[in-house]
């Protein structure tokens, strides 16, 4: 067994041809012109020119004749797995090494045999194509074929073919290559399926790559379309498409999202909007994983896109009902009793004052039962109008049913909201004197507040309605001609 490196002389035009460089056969050290001077050194000893082995210590030298010469490479893979075939131009196997026998399971002699009873029918063919080749052009050729080995399996090997210009004989190389092909068939066939899973899907699939703070290559299914209005070629050209196409508002959302993904390497789910190739805004949900490459600082990151732009709409509808009055557009009753609570907590963990006006239209049910439902509810909208237009942006307005109202003023001493509620007194005495409906506006309120450091007892929001319904109703059993008085005061 040879377990030496040897070292192969060639002619010049021959060096780039041999399997040294197509096959990159490990043990082979160096290639060396030909022809080689008459005499060559090593460790100060002469040695013969010619093919040479390095022993653990000293040399062998020695001297080949021209026909000794096609055996070398025999004697060379005679340890080899590989299968090396010394023939001449008709096939006719003039030498082999070992290998022969493990993929023919031939154990009789070689020599005089026919390459080609190796090949399958597909194959012999090509084989006997790439001999031409090798033959016209005196050089090496490639291929990958099909042999039938002893087992009667066929399995596929890569053949190196090289013709000797200065004989008549080939050499052939075949490396068993079998579990590569049927690995690469199956990467195929996988590819393949995960492709037409991917296209087939109804969900919107994506890949981003993301590197040194830019994107630098997307992926995007045919799904995209559908939900972005813009083609998988036009994310293809276009990497930071996926990026501008995010609505500007949620953009830092997403970017975040990402940079937390990156770090923890934990699955993210988000909604936010993008804006569609027709201009339209559309909601998505946006779940996320990432696949990171340290060595390369490159992170993909893989997901999926669902339009929820009718769960949004549903949702906003759901939530319009749920927290405004659907008549005046302000809070209704639930949305401002919790409004209510946000004001007394925030009230007690800032020790500032907390002030509520509890207010109603008093003739609401006399321009009813007069002019009709129709001018009543017109009443109400034009009393909401009028509040709103005197209110602060932090001021609450709601509608607590009916003709009852409520003004929340949140860090707001009762001082000031009497104020506020001076302005509005002021606004209801104006539009009466301007006589534009058939009907005037006449209101009564209460107020009620809560300051902790003034009152340490913890005081309900429920608490703070019951005062302000009551200090309300009993200015509403005066008469409106208090109401009057009030607004001369104004």
């Amino acid at each position: 067994m040879l377990t030496h490196r040897p070292v192969f002389y060639l002619p010049e035009h021959r060096i780039n041809e041999f399997w040294y460089n197509t096959l990159n056969i490990s043990n082979i050290v160096v290639v060396f012109a030909f022809p080689p001077p008459n005499s060559y050194t090593i460790n100060e000893k002469p040695v013969t020119l010619a093919p040479y082995f390095f022993k653990e210590r000293g040399y062998l030298s020695m001297t080949l004749t021209p026909v000794e010469t096609d055996l070398f490479p025999t004697l060379f893979f005679a340890d080899s797995s590989d299968l090396y075939i010394n023939f001449d131009i008709n096939g006719v196997v003039i030498s082999a090494n070992p290998a022969w026998h493990t993929v023919t399971g031939n154990d009789s002699g070689i020599e005089g045999t026919s390459i080609y009873n190796l090949m399958c029918d597909g194959t012999r063919n090509d084989f006997i194509r790439q001999l031409d080749l090798c033959r016209e052009n005196h050089g090496s050729r490639s291929s990958n074929l099909q042999l039938t080995c002893s087992d009667g399996k066929i399995r596929w090997y890569f053949c190196y073919i090289y013709h000797e210009s200065s004989t008549s004989s080939y050499h052939a190389l075949f490396r068993d290559i079998t579990d590569q092909v049927i690995a690469a068939e199956q990467t195929v066939q996988r590819d393949e399926r995960l492709q037409i899973l991917v296209d087939n899907v109804n969900e919107y699939l994506y890949s981003v790559q993301y590197r040194d703070g830019m994107f630098v290559n997307t992926f995007h299914n045919r799904q995209c379309e559908k939900i972005t209005g813009y083609s998988a070629d036009e994310f293809a050209a276009h990497p930071d498409l996926w990026y501008t196409m995010i609505h500007k508002d949620d953009r830092q959302l997403v970017i975040d999202s990402l940079e937390t993904l990156k770090l923890t390497k934990k699955p993210f789910y988000i909604e936010h909007r993008i804006i569609h190739k027709s201009g339209a805004v559309r909601w998505i949900s946006n779940s996320c994983v990432a696949v990171v490459n340290e060595f390369e600082k490159k992170f993909q990151y893989i997901g999926f896109i669902l339009d929820i732009s009718d769960k949004k709409s549903r949702e906003n509808e759901l939530y319009t009902h749920a927290t405004f009055d659907f008549l005046t557009g302000i809070y209704n009753r639930r949305a401002g009793l919790k409004a209510l609570e946000r004001c007394i907590s925030k009230s007690l963990k800032n020790n500032s004052p907390c002030t509520i006006c509890y207010f109603d239209i008093n003739n609401l049910k006399e321009v009813n039962d007069r002019l009709g439902h129709y001018s009543g509810d017109d009443m109400i909208k034009t009393a909401v109008t009028i509040v709103q237009h005197e209110l602060r942006s932090s001021d609450v307005f709601t509608r607590i049913g009916g003709d009852e109202f409520l003004l929340i003023f949140s860090n707001t001493s009762m001082t000031d909201a009497q104020t506020i509620v001076r302005r509005v007194i002021k606004a209801i005495v104006d539009f009466n004197s301007e006589k534009k409906r058939p009907y005037r506006l006449y209101v009564s309120y209460g107020f009620a507040g809560y300051t902790p450091r003034q009152e340490p007892q913890f005081i309900t929001s429920e608490q703070l309605l019951q005062t302000a319904d009551k200090e309300m109703y009993f200015y509403k059993e005066r008469s409106r001609e208090h109401f009057k008085s009030a607004m001369s005061a104004a």
